[in-house]
């Protein structure tokens, strides 16, 4: 339970104005802050993440083992055979 107070004069008298919260209440919208950016950051991992798969096997992976295959081929005596280049 959170509380604050402050003196008020009021007519010649002091009286004490306090107000009282529960801290789960207080503390609800920092919570639901927290939760949501942490889910939002789990889902621009996954992206990346999986983007990062996607471009690495297409653009490194792919061409590396297109030339494996190539140059086996051309080790096992296939002189005809044509490799293509994308850069």
């Amino acid at each position: 339970m959170e509380s604050a107070f402050t003196p008020l004069e009021f007519q010649g008298v002091t009286w004490a104005l306090m107000a009282e919260v529960d801290t789960n209440e207080a503390l609800a919208g920092v919570t639901t802050l927290r939760n949501v950016a942490a889910l939002i950051t789990l889902v621009v991992a996954i992206v990346v993440g999986l983007a990062g798969v996607f471009v690495s096997r297409k653009l490194i992976t792919q061409p590396i083992g297109s030339m494996v295959s190539a140059m086996g081929k051309l080790a096992g005596g296939d002189r005809v055979r044509r490799t293509l280049w994308k850069s």
